[in-house]
C-alpha cells in the first residue's frame, strides 16, 4: 500500500483543485492587488497575439520582457490546445504537482514529499496560485526542480554523475529566474549552498582542504556560465527595454531608511502573516523548528539530510531580500511560505528518521495542519465567483476576431475570443492617443481609470463620447466598463 500513497497523493490534489479551474482568483488570496485578476490573461497577451495572428511584437507591453520564458512555454501549449485560460492553468498545475512528484516518488526524500504537500502545497495562497496562469508557481516549480537533483548530485557518489547532475540543478535555476525577472535573485541559491556545505566539512574535519571545493567551484562555474548566457543572449540585447520596465516597476519600492523598513516589516507582519487565514501556519512553524532546535541541540541529534536543510535555509534568507518592499502582494510572498515550508518539511522528516517509532504522531499533527488548510480551502471554494466568466461568455457572441480590444484587463476579458488584445497604462504603454493609433472595436476599463493612471482622461479622450454604448460589470472590487466605440458599431453577436 505504501507504494501507492505518492500516486494517490497526486491524484487527490489534482482532484481538489478541479472546482477551481473554471472560477475566478479568490476573493481573499490577495485583497490588496488586482494581478490575480487581470495579469492571468495579461502575461500571455502577447503569445495571444501570436497564436492568434501570427503577429508578435515585444514593444506591445512589458510581459515578455518581465516574463521570457514564461510566455515561451505557454506558446506550444496555446499552440496546440488554443488559447484559453483552462490552458494556461493546467500548466502550471501540471508543473507544481511534477515538481513535488520527484520527491514523493524518491524513498530517500519520500517523507520530506508528503510533509512538503501537507505543509506547502495546501497551505492556502499556494494552492490557489498553484491553478492561476501566472509566472511565480512556475517559477517556484522549477525551484524545486533544481533542489531537487541538488540533492541528488551531492548523493551521487561518481564525479561525472555528481556534475551532470549538478549541471541540471543550474540548468533549472536558470530556467526559474529566466521565467520571471523577479527571481533574479536565486542565481547564487545552488553555488551558495554547495559551498556552504564544503565550509561544514571542513569544519567538522578541522582541516582545509581544497578537494572538498571542487565541486563547489565547478557548481560556481556552471551557474556563471549559464548566467553569462542568459547576459549575453538577453539582456544585452533588450538592455534599454529592460531599465525601462524595470525603472517604473521597482521606483520607490524599497524602503529609504531604516525606520521606513521597520514600519513596513511590521505592515507586513501584521497584514500578511498575523492574518486568521496564515497565523496558525506560522505558530506552527516558529514553535516546532524552536522546539526541535533546542531538542535536537540538547540531545546532540545530527542532521540525516544536511543539504536538504542548508538550501532550504539559504532559500528562506534570499527570500527575506523581499522584505522590505513597500509593494508586497502575496504572490511575491510564495517563494517565503515555500522555503519555510521546506524547512518545517525537512524538520519532520528528521524526526521520523531518529524516532520511527514516533512517526504516526508527526504525521497526524502534519495533517491536523493540513486539515486547518483545507478548511481555509473549502471556505474559498463556498465563495467561488465566476464574474470573469460571464464577461468572457458575454464577449464570446460579438464578432471580435481579429479586431483591437484595448486595456489592461482586455486580455483576461477576451479568452473566448481571437480579439487584438492591448494593454493601455499611461506614461507607460500605449497611451499615446490610443483610439486613433489602434482603432479598438471595444476598450475595457475601471469606472475611474485607475487600472490605467487614467491614460484616457490624461489624453484628453472621453470614453462616453466616442462610443456607441457601453456595459458595466461588477467584477471583485472593481466596476469594470466595455465601452462599443461607434466606428466599431457595425459588429454584432454572432
Amino acid at each position: 500500500m505504501k507504494k501507492y500513497w505518492p500516486l494517490i497523493i497526486i491524484l487527490v490534489y489534482f482532484t481538489i483543485q478541479l472546482p477551481f479551474l473554471s472560477a475566478d482568483p479568490d476573493t481573499l488570496v490577495d485583497t490588496y492587488s488586482r494581478g490575480p485578476w487581470t495579469d492571468e490573461g495579461g502575461y500571455v497577451s502577447q503569445v495571444k497575439n501570436l497564436v492568434n495572428h501570427h503577429h508578435f511584437d515585444i514593444n506591445e507591453t512589458d510581459c515578455f520582457v518581465l516574463a521570457p520564458f514564461y510566455n515561451i512555454l505557454m506558446a506550444p501549449a496555446f499552440f496546440i490546445f488554443g488559447t484559453k485560460l483552462i490552458v494556461g492553468r493546467l500548466v502550471t498545475l501540471f508543473l507544481s504537482l511534477g515538481a513535488v512528484s520527484l520527491f514523493l516518488l524518491n524513498r530517500k526524500f519520500r517523507h520530506f514529499g508528503i510533509f512538503l504537500s501537507l505543509f506547502v502545497m495546501l497551505e492556502f495562497h499556494i494552492f490557489q496560485f498553484a491553478h492561476y496562469a501566472l509566472a511565480e508557481v512556475v517559477c517556484l516549480s522549477l525551484l524545486l526542480f533544481s533542489f531537487y537533483f541538488f540533492l541528488i548530485a551531492c548523493q551521487a557518489k561518481e564525479y561525472r554523475k555528481k556534475i551532470r547532475l549538478i549541471f541540471v540543478s543550474v540548468f533549472f535555476s536558470f530556467l526559474c529566474y529566466f521565467t520571471k525577472i523577479s527571481f533574479t535573485y536565486v542565481i547564487g541559491l545552488v553555488p551558495i549552498t554547495a559551498f556552504i556545505i564544503a565550509i561544514r566539512e571542513s569544519i567538522i574535519k578541522r582541516k582545509f582542504d581544497f578537494r572538498d571545493y571542487r565541486f563547489p567551484c565547478h557548481v560556481l562555474l556552471i551557474t556563471v556560465a549559464l548566467f553569462g548566457i542568459y547576459f549575453l543572449c538577453w539582456c544585452l540585447p533588450n538592455m534599454d527595454r529592460i531599465r525601462y520596465v524595470l525603472s517604473r516597476l521597482t521606483t520607490g519600492f524599497y524602503a529609504s531608511t531604516v525606520k521606513m523598513v521597520l514600519v513596513d516589516a511590521w505592515y507586513i507582519f501584521i497584514n500578511k502573516f498575523w492574518t486568521n487565514i496564515f497565523r496558525i501556519n506560522l505558530i506552527h512553524f516558529l514553535v516546532f523548528i524552536f522546539f526541535t532546535t533546542v531538542f535536537f541541540t540538547i540531545k546532540k541529534i545530527k542532521f540525516k539530510n544536511v543539504p536538504l536543510l542548508i538550501f532550504s535555509s539559504v532559500w528562506l534568507l534570499f527570500e527575506l531580500t523581499r522584505m522590505p518592499l513597500h509593494y508586497l502582494p502575496y504572490r511575491y510572498l510564495l517563494g517565503f511560505i515555500f522555503a519555510s515550508g521546506a524547512i518545517l518539511s525537512t524538520v519532520y522528516s528528521e524526526w521520523t528518521y531518529h524516532y520511527g517509532k514516533l512517526q504516526y504522531l508527526f504525521f497526524t499533527l502534519a495533517i491536523i495542519i493540513a486539515f486547518f488548510n483545507l478548511k481555509n480551502n473549502y471556505d474559498a471554494y463556498n465563495r467561488r465567483t465566476f464574474q470573469l466568466g460571464a464577461i468572457n461568455n458575454y464577449l464570446a457572441d460579438y464578432n471580435l476576431k481579429d479586431k483591437p480590444v484595448l486595456g489592461s484587463w482586455a486580455s483576461t476579458v477576451c479568452w473566448k475570443n481571437k480579439a487584438i488584445v492591448l494593454p493601455v497604462w499611461y506614461k507607460y504603454y500605449n497611451w499615446i492617443d490610443p483610439i486613433k493609433k489602434f482603432n479598438p472595436a471595444l476598450v475595457v476599463t475601471e469606472l475611474d481609470e485607475s487600472d490605467s493612471n487614467e491614460a484616457y482622461k490624461n489624453e484628453g479622450i472621453d470614453l462616453n463620447k466616442i462610443s456607441d454604448s457601453c456595459r458595466v460589470f461588477d467584477v471583485w472590487n472593481y466596476k469594470l466598463v466595455l465601452y462599443w466605440i461607434k466606428s466599431m458599431k457595425e459588429i454584432r453577436p454572432n
